[in-house]
């Protein structure tokens, strides 16, 4: 195994891309596996430059959140943008359309 391999190998499965689920668009999106540092002030900030931010609804027991838009094409463009976003050596932020 090369030496790249074997790093990647290393690295948490939370710290690894992950493409964006085909479901359909609506409004919501639904951040998964957050590290603690994830709280609703956190996420605010993060959203906040995107147009049409409404509400974070956090759910720290089962490490996620739900992030409110206006419109779904409000919400798509932070989805594009943000999905695989650093938030920590070991995190990256999932995000994907919640399910209605």
């Amino acid at each position: 195994m090369k030496e790249a391999e074997i790093a990647e190998a290393a690295r948490p499965l939370t710290a690894i891309p992950r493409a964006i689920k085909p479901l359909p668009p609506n409004n919501i999106l639904i951040a998964e596996e957050m590290p603690e540092i994830c709280d609703k002030p956190f996420l605010e900030n993060l959203f906040r430059p995107y147009v049409g931010l409404r509400e974070v609804r956090v759910i720290p027991t089962k490490s996620v959140a739900f992030v409110e838009f206006e419109n779904e094409g409000q919400a798509q463009v932070a989805l594009q943008r943000l999905n695989n976003y650093p938030l920590s050596s070991t995190h990256l932020l999932f995000l994907n359309f919640a399910l209605k």
